[in-house]
């Protein structure tokens, strides 16, 4: 399957998403699309803590306790689903290995999330209507 640069901008954006503050730095990304719907996303590579690299802007450096919450935030992504490694190397960057695979087909009247940004529906007579990240009132 080719991905496009668009899609994966969003691939990248779906990174920071699932991580918060982390922005994407150098990595390897892709989307497997099953027939069924179902899907699984892989990450493979660095990612900065923004508000880390904002303070080592502003103060030229981390303090040790900042230092040891990253770490420490590492050690908490670590036990989440889908992520096979979480390693905090300093000064803000993480080393992220990613492997995500998530089911489809929601059952008529519930709704599945693409990434945060589309939204499926399966209605009762069992079609899939969607949006493109727009909130309904």
């Amino acid at each position: 399957m080719k991905i496009s640069a668009g899609f994966r901008s969003s691939i990248a954006a779906c990174a920071l998403m699932l991580t918060g503050c982390l922005v994407p730095e150098k990595f390897a990304a892709s989307v497997d699309v099953q027939s069924d719907g179902g899907y699984t996303f892989r990450y493979s590579g660095t990612a900065v803590h923004a508000l880390a690299a904002a303070e080592i802007k502003k103060a030229g450096r981390l303090t040790e306790k900042d230092q040891a919450g990253l770490k420490a935030e590492a050690e908490k992504l670590s036990g989440h689903p889908g992520f096979r490694k979480a390693t905090y190397k300093g000064d803000g960057r993480y080393e992220l290995e990613i492997d995500s695979p998530k089911k489809a087909r929601p059952a008529a009247g519930h709704a599945q999330h693409f990434f945060g940004v589309h939204r499926q529906r399966r209605g009762d007579d069992h079609r899939l209507e969607g949006n493109q990240g727009q909130r309904k009132a």
